[in-house]
C-alpha cells in the first residue's frame, strides 16, 4: 500500500496531466478535484476503522488482565501479614509489597523461622549481586522443603520489582504455606495445601498371595490354570 503521502503526489501528478490535456480540461480537472476529495474521505475513515478493530480485540484482554491484578491485590494483604506474623517484623509502610521483599533480607528470615538453619549468612550490603543471592537462598530453602523449581520466581526480577513478577511471588509463598500445613511446621496457616500426606502400608506375604488370587479373574478366565496336572508319558 501507498502511504497517504506518497498517493496525494501520485494524485497531484495525475491531476496535473488530466488539467493539461488539450480535450475538454474543465471536466478533466473537476474529476481530479472529486477523485481527490475521495481519496481524503478514506484516508480519514481509515483510523477510524483500526482503532474500532482495536478495541474490540484488546476489550476482553483488558478486562482479564484488570482481573487478575485485582486477585493480586485481595492476596497481597494476607501474604504480608503471614509474613509479619511468622517472622515478628512489621513491612515498611512506605515501600511496596515487593519494595519489601527486593533486599531478601525479609525472605530469609521467613525460610529460617520455617526451617532454621535455611540460610545460614544473610547479607545486609547494598550490593545488588548480593541482594540477591539473599533472594536464591530463600529459593534454595523452599526447594530443601519439597518445592518444585518450577514454583518459584526470578531472583532479578524481584530485585527490580518488576510488575509482572508480582504473580509469581504470591504463588510461591502459597506453596511455601502449603508445605507448612503438610508437613506439620508449627505456623500459622496460609495458602493451599496441594502436597499428599505419605500413607506407608505394609502387606503381609499371606494377604500379597490372597491378593494375587482375586487378581485372576473369574474360573472362565484362568482356564485351566491351577486344575489340571499334566500327565507325563
Amino acid at each position: 500500500r501507498l502511504c497517504k503521502a506518497s498517493a496525494q503526489e501520485s494524485l497531484k501528478v495525475a491531476a496535473h496531466r488530466l488539467c493539461n490535456r488539450p480535450c475538454d480540461r474543465s471536466r478533466r480537472a473537476a474529476s481530479a478535484r472529486g477523485l481527490s476529495s475521495r481519496l481524503d474521505a478514506a484516508w480519514a475513515w481509515q483510523p477510524i476503522q483500526i482503532s474500532s478493530r482495536r478495541a474490540q480485540r484488546e476489550g476482553p484482554l483488558a478486562q482479564r488482565a484488570a482481573a487478575v491484578s485485582m486477585a493480586l491485590d485481595e492476596l497481597e494483604a494476607p501474604a504480608q501479614a503471614w509474613i509479619e506474623s511468622v517472622t515478628g517484623e512489621l513491612f515498611d509502610a512506605s515501600l511496596s509489597f515487593l519494595g519489601n521483599l527486593k533486599t531478601g533480607v525479609r525472605l530469609c528470615g521467613l525460610i529460617n523461622a520455617i526451617r532454621p538453619g535455611s540460610v545460614k549468612k544473610v547479607a545486609t550490603s547494598s550490593l545488588a549481586f548480593r541482594l540477591i543471592d539473599n533472594i536464591n537462598m530463600f529459593l534454595k530453602g523452599c526447594q530443601a522443603m519439597g518445592m518444585p523449581a518450577s514454583d518459584g520466581f526470578g531472583a532479578k526480577d524481584l530485585f527490580e520489582e518488576d510488575p509482572a513478577v508480582k504473580g509469581s511471588v504470591l504463588a510461591c509463598l502459597e506453596t511455601l504455606g502449603g508445605l507448612c500445613q503438610a508437613q506439620g511446621v508449627a505456623v500459622p496457616p496460609f495458602g493451599k495445601n496441594k502436597y499428599a500426606t505419605k500413607n506407608a502400608r505394609v502387606w503381609t506375604e499371606e494377604q500379597k498371595l490372597k491378593q494375587k488370587r482375586e487378581d485372576r479373574g473369574s474360573m472362565l478366565m484362568q482356564g485351566s490354570v491351577g486344575t489340571m496336572e499334566r500327565v507325563g508319558a
